[in-house]
């Protein structure tokens, strides 16, 4: 009798290690932010009417590059970054797609975005489309003018979190 009750203890510590490890681990993208974007395209019913360019890396140790794509001052908080845009800026669309720095925390990454991008950047169109969505270590920022297409931004975090494979952990609007 006691070895049954010693078996049944051990396993049933067995059984709680493995599910509060399990709980620790967080969701990493395994591909470079250009593939998360280019996924991200792949995967969304919607596709802009005008050409893009190529997902153009961010150089973050260039402040006003780390400002205007990302709305963000602080370099430290991005490990790697992408931005996807109009090759003619005449429209108010942006797609960037960062990986958070190792020890920083997406959530916070993502509000800050939120709250230093400007959808007015273009001077002359205005985004008023404007989604932050975090899976994981990335965080992905959409801007886009309804004039363009409606609920593209919308469209975008769902193919993001199609491409991904999980659902987004927070969906910011502003």
């Amino acid at each position: 009798m006691k070895k049954i009750v010693v078996w049944i203890a051990i396993v049933s510590m067995l059984l709680g290690l493995t599910a509060c490890g399990q709980q620790a681990t967080q969701s990493a993208y395994p591909g470079t932010m250009t593939e998360l974007v280019e996924g991200i395209y792949r995967n969304c019913t919607q596709q802009p009417e005008f050409a893009l360019g190529d997902p153009t890396p961010i150089d973050t140790s260039d402040a006003f590059a780390l400002q205007s794509y990302l709305g963000l001052t602080d370099a430290s908080l991005v490990q790697e970054a992408v931005f996807s845009e109009p090759m003619i800026n005449a429209q108010a669309y942006s797609l960037c797609a960062l990986r958070v720095a190792e020890g920083k925390n997406p959530k916070d990454v993502a509000q800050s975005v939120l709250d230093g991008v400007d959808p007015r950047k273009w001077i002359c169109v205005e985004a008023d489309q404007v989604r932050v969505g975090v899976w994981g270590d990335t965080v992905v920022l959409a801007m886009v003018s309804s004039d363009l297409a409606p609920n593209l931004a919308d469209d975008l975090m769902t193919a993001y979190s199609k491409t991904v494979g999980g659902d987004l952990e927070v969906i910011l609007k502003k």
